[in-house]
């Protein structure tokens, strides 16, 4: 069994670390298509392309709609995680595995979560947080410890769902 505890002052710690992980790619997709857009508007106006004006203004609709779903996604996060922390300056948890099952506790708000190794879609390894991400869109989030990273990563067993993020944390832990 591993107990730890989310503290509210590493609360934007959390809100960074996880809010860049999930809206990094519509800022990607946005920041190229704004570039396509530029190019194309640049090309169209200069030669009188219709055909190259009608693309930029495509790609620039594109890249206002992944910049606004990206900033979504993060506020969204952001609203999210400063929930967890609303009642409370200290949430203690502790993992256990159940019959192969990870059972979550939640002894502050008495609470109790169930993970199967099937409902695992990855395990992130970040620079100071470790994220759970589940096949139902659900996350578990945690501080980083090496106590934290081995219990996860014997549990999951598959390499493939473990991404290390983070240079320090590119050492395998087995």
């Amino acid at each position: 069994m591993i107990q730890f505890k989310l503290m509210k002052k590493d609360e934007e710690i959390y809100k960074k670390e996880i809010g860049n992980l999930t809206g990094k790619i519509p800022f990607i997709i946005s920041g190229c298509a704004a570039l396509f857009s530029i190019y194309c508007l640049i090309v169209g106006f200069l030669f009188t392309d219709k055909e190259m004006l009608r693309l930029g203004f495509e790609s620039l609709v594109l890249t206002v709609i992944m910049l606004a779903v990206g900033i979504i996604i993060v506020l969204r996060i952001r609203k999210d995680i400063s929930k967890v922390f609303v009642d409370c300056n200290e949430i203690q948890f502790s993992m256990e595995l159940i019959g192969g099952n990870c059972v979550v506790i939640n002894s502050t708000k008495n609470k109790r979560g169930v993970i199967t190794r099937q409902d695992v879609k990855k395990l992130f390894v970040l620079k100071n947080t470790v994220i759970l991400k589940q096949k139902n869109s659900k996350m578990l989030f945690c501080p980083k410890s090496e106590e934290i990273i081995q219990f996860l990563s014997d549990w999951i067993a598959d390499e493939k769902k473990i991404a290390y993020r983070h240079k320090k944390t590119l050492k395998k832990t087995k």
